[in-house]
């Protein structure tokens, strides 16, 4: 989870970056005070934003699904029905019948397979972290440009 905290603090020093540059140039007047509220819309609502949120949030979903790994796993199997034998030559069968079946099972080395899939998982979300931060500078620079 370290490299969610780098792309709040990434974001934060975009944000504090044209606040500086803004501030720095002159005493804000009206129209850089809407300029400023409009950036900070920007970088939190505009699509590309949220689309790479979502990409971050699924990759932090990945790292769970490869820690998955590590612990044990349960199948439970139910079958259940009637059966019913016609035989004309001795008496017709007509039964009910449950079958039910449960499984464990615990991975005990897999030669470092699990922890590389974690590892890489973890990579993916620190790009995806990285890709955020970009699309939010990239949108910071059309804004102010524009």
């Amino acid at each position: 989870m370290l490299g969610d905290h780098r792309v709040r603090f990434g974001a934060f020093w975009a944000g504090a970056a044209v606040a500086a540059v803004l501030a720095v140039s002159t005493p804000l007047r009206a129209d850089e005070t809407v300029l400023l509220v409009l950036l900070e819309e920007l970088v939190t609502t505009h699509d590309r934003v949220r689309a790479a949120e979502q990409d971050l949030e699924s990759s932090r979903r990945g790292i769970r699904e490869a820690r998955g790994g590590f612990f044990p796993e349960l199948e439970i199997d139910t079958d259940f029905g009637h059966l019913r034998q016609i035989n004309p030559a001795t008496n017709d069968l007509s039964t009910n019948f449950t079958n039910y079946d449960a499984s464990v099972t615990q991975l005990l080395y897999d030669f470092g397979e699990t922890s590389a899939e974690v590892e890489a998982a973890r990579r993916e979300h620190d790009q995806f972290g990285a890709n955020l931060t970009a699309t939010r500078q990239g949108l910071l620079l059309e804004g102010i440009s524009a």
